[in-house]
């Protein structure tokens, strides 16, 4: 049986499918979305995978060829600073592709329903759970928040957590800091600027005069202490506003310090109990 393949419906089909994955893949990674940057790429890759499907559907590598584009499509988008990161990313966009068409297959038919059934369970069970855990226990632990960060113009949506615990205090301007998980500032800040922070997370130092220039804004170690009585110095600097998407709120000049470790919970800002007050 033969098949007509028109090629402008298969890069629509595949945009719409490349636009899912990454914005699910940004979701289970918690990494900030970037909505320009998911429509340029998925646009890039629908347009990538079927010139690869016209050219080699007959061949016994399609599917390697389609590997590699899709490794391509993750790697400049999350901007992937080491292999490990890379790995996980792309797994994200494994998980994400196998929700995406196990959705797609509950309402659609198939050569083999065994299996569609189980796709479909399996994929079905995973969005709700992800649903339930991101959305309604937030709303009903009222601890978390829906923000927008600023500075030099850029804009970053993210999730933040208000935790009594965090009673750090700038030593310089007397504020509260707030605590940015180190990975938002990838879409914070430009990728010479996240070079830094990135070698930050691994090392442990920062050149804080490269930084600063890099951001035009002054970074600056304050020194903490940890629930185990540990103490070092963090990265500190000042958002140009801090929005509370909820109730529309915008705080000016907030500092904010860099985590050098990742906030290992559904969230990306440790928030300070005396923001507010």
């Amino acid at each position: 049986m033969n098949y007509t393949v028109y090629a402008d419906v298969m890069i629509f089909w595949n945009f719409i499918i490349n636009i899912l994955s990454l914005t699910i893949s940004s979701r289970i990674l918690r990494i900030s979305i970037n909505h320009k940057k998911i429509l340029f790429w998925s646009f890039i890759t629908s347009i990538i995978t079927t010139i690869i499907y016209i050219l080699f559907h007959n061949s016994i590598f399609l599917h390697l060829f389609y590997a590699f584009a899709y490794i391509i499509m993750t790697y400049v988008y999350f901007k992937s600073a080491s292999i490990k990161d890379l790995l996980l990313e792309n797994l994200a966009v494994i998980i994400s592709m196998f929700l995406i068409y196990g959705i797609i297959n509950t309402f659609s038919g198939g050569e083999h329903p065994l299996l569609k059934r189980l796709i479909s369970t399996i994929s079905i069970g995973m969005l709700m759970f992800f649903t339930v855990v991101k959305y309604s226990l937030h709303k009903l632990s009222g601890r978390y928040y829906h923000l927008t960060l600023e500075l030099s113009g850029r804009k970053v949506k993210a999730t933040g957590y208000a935790d009594t615990g965090n009673i750090l205090q700038d030593i310089y301007t007397h504020k509260p800091v707030i605590i940015l998980d180190y990975r938002l500032m990838k879409s914070l800040v430009s990728e010479d600027a996240y070079k830094y922070i990135y070698k930050y997370h691994e090392t442990g130092y920062l050149d804080y005069m490269a930084i600063s220039e890099e951001l035009d804004t002054p970074i600056y170690p304050v020194p903490y202490s940890t629930i185990d009585s540990s103490s070092s110095l963090m990265p500190v600097f000042k958002l140009n506003s801090l929005e509370f998407n909820d109730d529309e709120e915008i705080l000016e000049q907030v500092s904010a310090g860099i985590s050098r470790h990742r906030l290992k919970n559904d969230f990306q800002i440790l928030l300070n109990e005396k923001l507010k007050s």
